[in-house]
C-alpha cells in the first residue's frame, strides 16, 4: 500500500511538472533518488508554428556520482563551519538561514534543526536587539 501511494505522489508531481513546461514554454529539471541511484530529468518543451507547445523531449541523466561528490562536499563544509569557534551562520539575500553551525543552534536561537532553513535571522534575534541587528547587517552589505 504505501508504494502505491508513494507512486501516486510521484506520478501527481511528474504531471504538474509536465503542466508547468506546457503553460510556461519553460525547461522543468528535477531529480529523483531511488535506492542509491540519483537521476536529474529535464523537461524540455516545443512549440508548434502556431506558438503552442506540442512536444516535449524528456532527458534523463544518471548524476548518481556527482551526487556522491556533492554529499561529500556538503558534509566537509559543515564539518568546516562546526569548526568555528563561537557562533557562526549564513543568511540568503531574504535574510533566510542557509548555513549555521551548532553553537547558533544550541546557544543562540533554540531552533529546531528542522525549523532553522526556513527561519529569518533577525526574527530569531530578541526583539529588543534586532532594530541594532539590522543596521549592523545593512552596515555589512552595503560596505561590501
Amino acid at each position: 500500500m504505501f508504494s502505491i501511494f508513494c507512486h501516486r505522489e510521484v506520478v501527481a508531481e511528474r504531471l504538474t511538472m509536465v503542466q508547468e513546461a506546457v503553460s510556461t514554454a519553460k525547461v522543468v529539471t528535477f531529480d529523483d533518488e531511488s535506492n542509491g541511484q540519483l537521476t536529474r530529468s529535464t523537461i524540455y518543451p516545443y512549440k508548434s508554428a502556431e506558438g503552442n507547445v506540442d512536444r516535449l523531449l524528456v532527458l534523463a541523466q544518471d548524476i548518481t556520482d556527482i551526487g556522491m561528490l556533492l554529499k561529500k562536499e556538503q558534509l566537509f563544509n559543515k564539518q568546516i563551519i562546526n569548526a568555528i569557534p563561537g557562533s557562526f551562520y549564513l543568511l540568503d539575500a531574504n535574510g533566510k538561514f542557509v548555513a549555521w553551525n551548532d553553537q547558533v543552534k544550541k546557544n543562540s536561537f533554540g531552533i529546531a534543526e528542522d525549523e532553522m532553513i526556513g527561519t529569518i535571522g533577525l526574527e530569531a534575534i530578541h526583539p529588543d536587539d534586532r532594530s541594532r541587528a539590522f543596521e549592523t547587517l545593512q552596515d555589512v552589505i552595503h560596505s561590501a
